[in-house]
């Protein structure tokens, strides 16, 4: 019976002693990680990114005015998820945009000191490519941000008689919610190459093709023969060339509009 009690004892301490040897081992590697993050500017970075993707800065309607913000925050106002951006604030940062806030300003705007310089890039989390072939035939190719072609990606067209400037913001809800009165939808999916085929009617007047791509729960939607005004392309803010030894980038998904992009911060000195 004391043989047994033994026995439980010696193996309790030995598993105390484990126990408190991998926490000590774990605590040491998330130090060194903790360490080597402030060394290289990442924690910085990360933090500054959420900064900028979760609060809607001063004051919070901001992108309603053509005034620069008091201080800089893309976040919808009554967002209800993470990372969901105000498109208004996010066209702020074109340089096509009459209220266009230039690199510099953002960076003051973000608290940094001249020390720092920024790379702010928002792309489509899909980008979607359309070529006309002969027979009224589109080819639609979809790939992700690496440039690799996505296949089984769910493709919905609307084939409208009209130009692409007459197409509202309106319309293009209406187009997700597949009720887009006058248009005629197509629908097909990607092969391995990240391609399909459309097959419509082209009258040779007027037209317009708005087109969103969706893989599980992420849509990208582009239109054709330009890019309407009402959907967020790719936008960068930049300072310069990205260059030095304390260089950091950071990536995040976010949405605007319902539509999924990614979000590229570097951030160097």
């Amino acid at each position: 019976m004391n043989a047994a009690i033994e026995y439980i004892t010696a193996g309790t301490i030995i598993c105390l002693i484990l126990g408190i040897t991998g926490q000590y081992a774990t605590n040491m590697v998330y130090d060194r990680i903790s360490l080597i993050e402030r060394s290289s500017g990442m924690e910085k970075a990360d933090k500054i990114t959420d900064m900028m993707l979760l609060s809607p800065g001063s004051p919070v309607n901001w992108g309603e005015s053509d005034e620069e913000p008091e201080a800089m925050g893309l976040a919808l106002e009554n967002a209800i998820k993470l990372y969901q951006l105000d498109a208004s604030k996010v066209q702020h940062l074109s340089d096509g945009s009459l209220s266009y806030i230039p690199p510099g300003r953002v960076r003051d705007l973000l608290g940094l000191s001249a020390y720092y310089y920024t790379d702010i890039r928002i792309y489509p989390l899909f980008n979607i490519t359309v070529e006309w072939q002969p027979a009224q035939k589109a080819i639609v190719k979809i790939v992700n941000q690496w440039s690799m072609p996505l296949a089984n990606v769910n493709i919905t067209a609307a084939h409208l008689n009209v130009d692409i400037g007459e197409v509202s913001k309106g319309n293009l809800t209406s187009f997700m919610d597949l009720s887009l009165d006058g248009a005629i939808y197509v629908f097909n999916m990607t092969n391995a190459l990240g391609t399909c085929t459309l097959n419509l009617t082209r009258t040779g007047g007027e037209e317009c093709l708005l087109i969103l791509a969706t893989q599980l729960s992420a849509e990208s939607m582009t239109t054709w023969p330009s890019l309407s005004e009402y959907i967020i392309g790719t936008i960068e803010s930049s300072m310069g060339s990205i260059s030095g030894f304390n260089t950091e980038t950071v990536y995040r998904n976010a949405e605007i509009d319902g539509l999924n992009y990614v979000v590229r911060f570097t951030l160097w000195s």
